[in-house]
This record gives C-alpha cells, sequence and structure tokens, in this order.
C-alpha cells in the first residue's frame, strides 16, 4: 500500500510539468525535451516536492544529450541546489561545499 500511496502522491505533480517527456514509476522520474524546459521542470520538482515531505536527491540525478551543455546545466543546478539546502540548514548540520 505504501507504494500506491507514493505514487498517488506524486501524480498531481508529474501533470503539472511541461517536458514533453515525463516518465514516472516508483521513485523515479525520467524528463525529456528542451533543455530549458527540462531545466524548468526539475526547479519545479525541487521546489514542489518538501510540500509533499519528499527531497529531490540531487546525488542521483542524470543529464543525458547530444550536446555538452546538458552536463553543464546539470552540474549548475546541483550546485546552485547544494548552496541552497546549506542556507536552509541549521549551522550544526552544515558541511563544506
Amino acid at each position: 500500500m505504501g507504494l500506491l500511496l507514493f505514487c498517488l502522491t506524486i501524480h498531481p505533480l508529474l501533470q503539472s510539468l511541461s517536458s514533453e517527456l515525463v516518465l514516472g514509476y516508483m521513485d523515479v522520474v525520467t524528463l525529456g525535451g528542451r533543455k530549458s524546459t527540462v531545466a524548468d521542470d526539475v526547479t519545479a520538482i525541487s521546489t514542489i516536492s518538501p510540500t509533499y515531505g519528499l527531497h529531490l536527491n540531487i546525488s542521483k540525478c542524470k543529464a543525458i544529450s547530444h550536446t555538452a551543455g546538458s552536463q553543464a546545466l546539470l552540474d549548475d543546478f546541483k550546485q546552485t541546489n547544494k548552496i541552497q539546502q546549506r542556507c536552509s540548514e541549521p549551522h550544526s548540520a552544515r558541511e563544506p561545499l
């Protein structure tokens, strides 16, 4: 029953995304489309998911593209998210970037 509740919880979030390809299977989400749209959707997921008690695990995110720019975009997102996460943590929980 737990997995079903998880899937029901994230379904509205997946429906709200704008990428051409949005696939969700259990706790794995696959997005495909224009870099800017996918980047906006990843930002939306990381922003909205805490309201459901969920957090995007940036260390497990991957970018696949026929251009080098996509990996740079993912790296920038990871660094930005790491900084935002650090700023929201209590001082005692912070680790060096």
